[in-house]
C-alpha cells in the first residue's frame, strides 16, 4: 500500500462520523455476557432505531415504544439471514431485552401485521460494570 492509496482522517471527517453506543454491561454484565456478538450488535442497532420509532409515533396505549419490523426488514437492517434473525430474537427474548407482540390479521388493511417488537432496558448495576473492569 502506498501513501497515495491510504485514506487518512482529516479534522472535519472525525466530527462528521456517527457512532453507535455500545453499553459496557453487554460485555461485563453477568446477565448478558453469554449473548452472541450478533445479538449484542442487534440490540445496539435496535436501540439506535428508538428515535425512528418515536418520529413514526410507534408508541402503544401504555406509552411503550415499539418497532414495526418484519423478519425481512430486520434481515436488511442487520445484514443477517432469516435464520440468524430468528436466533437473535430468541436470544434477546431469553434475557428480557426483546418482547414480541403478535398483531395478526388487520381487517382494515386486509393484511397480516408485523409483530410489534419492544426493546427491553438493560439491567445495570455498578457491580456488573466496575467489578469486571477491575479484573481486566
Amino acid at each position: 500500500m502506498t501513501k497515495s492509496n491510504f485514506k487518512f482522517y482529516q479534522p472535519d471527517d472525525v466530527y462528521g462520523t456517527l457512532f453507535f453506543q455500545f453499553p459496557k454491561v453487554l460485555i461485563y454484565g453477568d446477565k448478558y455476557n453469554k449473548l452472541s456478538s450478533d445479538a449484542k450488535i442487534a440490540y445496539m442497532l435496535l436501540k439506535d432505531k428508538l428515535e425512528f420509532s418515536i418520529k413514526n409515533e410507534w408508541i402503544d396505549e401504555d406509552n411503550y415504544i415499539y418497532f414495526k419490523y418484519s423478519n425481512i426488514a430486520l434481515m436488511q437492517i442487520f445484514n443477517y439471514s432469516e435464520k440468524t434473525v430468528i436466533k437473535i430474537k430468541k436470544e434477546l427474548e431469553s434475557v428480557d431485552l426483546l418482547y414480541q407482540k403478535r398483531m395478526g390479521y388487520n381487517p382494515k388493511t386486509k393484511k397480516n401485521e408485523a409483530n410489534r417488537l419492544y426493546l427491553g432496558e438493560l439491567e445495570l448495576s455498578a457491580e456488573d460494570v466496575y467489578k469486571k473492569e477491575k479484573r481486566a
